[in-house]
């Protein structure tokens, strides 16, 4: 089992946000799931702050709040490209609509 500061380590690792110099962590911020079609996008300000923004059309009342974890440009892989750096960057295998929708049918199954 990791030690405490292995543990610790993991946690700043990934929940952290990058500013591109630094890397900070935000508190509500970093229980934002993931997806790799977010109804938000994201901001470092120049003071520091986190700035959360929702799309064009707002958000709906109760609507889970989410963010890509992947860079924009990634969003347009294909479905196991993004998986897969998903998996080697964020130890998780994403299931988010866009990448269940993607899957293949089985026509065994």
């Amino acid at each position: 089992p990791p030690t405490k500061l292995e543990a610790l380590a993991m946690v700043w690792k990934y929940n952290a946000f990058s500013d591109g110099s630094n890397l900070t962590l935000y508190l509500a911020p970093s229980l934002i799931n993931h997806s790799c079609a977010p109804n938000c996008d994201f901001g470092i300000c120049a003071d520091g702050r986190f700035s959360l923004i929702a799309g064009e059309d707002g958000l709906l009342a109760d609507t889970e709040l989410s963010i890509s974890y992947l860079p924009l440009e990634n969003l347009a892989l294909a479905t196991h490209a993004r998986r897969e750096h998903l998996a080697q960057s964020w130890l998780f295998f994403c299931r988010c609509t866009l990448c269940l929708d993607s899957q293949p049918s089985c026509n065994v199954c």
